[in-house]
């Protein structure tokens, strides 16, 4: 269930603590918000971006850290950029388009109370499920796609499957409707309690054989 990943829950904080020194979140929410990209199933664009962050950008007394990703593409990371230009909760961005070596998600986790992804990225929303997150899901637009896939359940709708499985045990919570956003955002913090560790996981099974 989700991608296997590297991330070690017990040196979140202190990463965190390093990465922002300077920067003081104490009594703030803070919103961890990962964008994908494009790909074959997936199309964001930057007239989503738009729409879709709308929200946050109006929001006041909470700290926002944006990451955009490899797949996110130069030209939606301007559209982030220029979007969220002088909005004054914005505390942190992360553009990959001009900084592809720099990964600070772990930081990011560290300091966060809230984490958001889009979901085309399952390895973003892995990520922040095993660092012990209940992931806020944000939806994207769909890639029409042939019937032939349909039939077979590739493409987005075995992704469908997985987040469905990951509602159902805590650790997503599908954001599409209005309400459900402003019941994620208005708590304290949003964390799922459980053991959610694929890779570690995997390696106990493989170990077994």
């Amino acid at each position: 269930m989700g991608a296997p990943n590297h991330i070690y829950e017990p040196d979140l904080h202190e990463v965190g603590q390093n990465f922002f020194t300077g920067k003081d979140f104490s009594g703030k929410k803070v919103f961890a918000i990962l964008i994908g990209g494009s790909d074959a199933n997936y199309s964001v664009t930057s007239q989503w971006v738009k729409k879709a962050l709308e929200p946050f950008k109006q929001l006041k007394d909470v700290a926002l850290l944006i990451t955009t990703s490899r797949r996110t593409g130069q030209e939606v990371d301007e559209t982030v950029q220029e979007f969220f230009s002088g909005c004054k909760s914005l505390e942190y961005l992360l553009l990959m388009s001009k900084n592809p070596r720099v990964n600070s998600l772990t930081a990011m986790f560290g300091v966060a109370t809230h984490v958001f992804a889009t979901e085309d990225s399952v390895s973003m929303v892995s990520e922040a499920a095993t660092a012990g997150f209940k992931v806020g899901l944000i939806r994207v637009p769909r890639v029409p796609m042939s019937y032939a896939k349909r039939f077979i359940g590739a493409g987005a709708k075995r992704f469908d499957e997985m987040f469905e499985k990951m509602m159902q045990r805590g650790i997503v919570t599908d954001l599409t409707n209005e309400s459900a956003f402003e019941e994620f955002m208005a708590s304290k913090e949003q964390r799922h309690r459980k053991d959610f560790n694929e890779a570690k996981r995997a390696a106990e099974w493989i170990l077994n054989q």
